[in-house]
C-alpha cells in the first residue's frame, strides 16, 4: 500500500504519514541547520534556542517610582506592598524588592540574635503567661522579642510545662468552666491568685498550690463531668497529689 507524503509529493510505502526526508528535516535546527536531537516539535538546537531567548531589559527607576515605593511600603506591610508595586510598576518582584531596600523603604529580613541567659531567665520566670505579656516583661527588662519568638522559645525549652501554675483562663479550661466563674472565685476569696497586670483573664496567676487548696476546700463547686469532658482528669490527679503523677502538665492534659 502506497500513499503520498503529507508534506511533500514523495511516495510513502506502508502506514507512515511522512517520508524519511521530511522526518529528518524535522530534526534540523531552523537557524543553523544542524540536528537538534530533540522531539519533532522542536524547532531549534540548544545554542540557537539560547540566542533567541528574549532578554528582559529593565529601564532605570524614576524618582516617581521611588516615591511610589516609599508610599506603598509606608502604608502596607512588606508582603502586601510588594504585591501592589509589582502590579502597579509592572516590574519583576525581585527588582522592586531590591530597589525598596536600596532606597531605604524596606529592610532585608535578618535572623534574630541568639537568646541570652538573662532573657531565658525572664522567660522561665513568666512562662505561665501568654506570649503577649511575656513580650512586655522582656521589653521592661530591656529586651526586644516578638510574640512568635517568645512562643517558639518557650515551646522549644518546654518552659510552660515546668512553670508553677497557670493563668486564670487556662485554669477555667482545665476545670471546664467559664473564665467568669474563675474570676468570681477569685473575687470572693475562694481561689488565691496574683494580679500580673492588665484586665484580661490571663492577667491572673494561679499557682499549683493555690489550685490544689481550692479543689480540696471547695470540691462541691467542681463538676467532675466537665473536667472529664475537658480531658483534665490526669491534670486534676497531678494537682491533688502535689505533682507526683507527673510534672509535664501539657502532656498529661493530652493523655487525659
Amino acid at each position: 500500500m502506497s500513499r503520498t507524503c503529507s508534506r511533500c509529493p514523495a511516495v510513502v510505502i506502508g502506514a507512515a504519514q511522512v517520508c524519511g526526508r521530511c522526518r529528518d528535516a524535522e530534526r534540523l535546527c531552523r537557524d543553523c541547520g544542524k540536528e537538534h536531537h530533540g522531539r519533532p516539535s522542536t524547532l531549534y538546537c540548544a545554542p540557537c534556542r539560547s540566542k533567541r531567548r528574549r532578554k528582559t531589559v529593565l529601564h532605570p527607576f524614576t524618582p516617581e517610582m521611588d516615591q511610589a515605593i516609599r508610599d506603598v511600603y509606608a502604608e502596607h506591610h512588606s508582603t502586601k506592598a510588594l504585591a501592589i508595586l509589582v502590579r502597579r510598576l509592572e516590574r519583576p518582584r525581585w527588582s522592586v524588592q531590591r530597589r525598596a531596600v536600596a532606597i531605604g523603604a524596606a529592610s532585608l529580613r535578618t535572623r534574630e540574635a541568639p537568646w541570652s541567659a538573662a532573657e531565658i531567665a525572664v522567660l522561665a520566670e513568666f512562662a505561665w503567661m501568654v506570649p503577649a505579656r511575656i513580650r512586655l516583661r522582656l521589653k521592661a527588662a530591656g529586651f526586644a522579642r516578638t510574640e512568635t519568638a517568645v512562643a517558639v522559645m518557650r515551646k522549644r525549652r518546654r518552659l510552660r510545662e515546668r512553670a508553677d501554675g497557670m493563668t486564670a483562663g487556662a485554669l477555667a479550661e482545665m476545670l471546664g468552666v467559664d473564665a467568669t466563674t474563675v474570676g468570681r472565685w477569685i473575687s470572693i476569696g475562694w481561689l488565691v491568685a496574683t494580679k500580673a497586670g492588665g484586665a484580661s483573664r490571663d492577667a491572673w496567676h494561679v499557682t499549683d498550690g493555690a489550685a490544689r487548696a481550692f479543689v480540696l476546700a471547695h470540691y462541691d463547686a467542681i463538676d467532675l463531668g466537665k473536667i472529664e469532658r475537658a480531658g483534665s482528669k490526669v491534670w486534676l490527679l497531678d494537682v491533688l497529689s502535689g505533682g507526683r503523677v507527673g510534672g509535664n502538665v501539657e502532656k498529661l492534659r493530652r493523655a487525659g
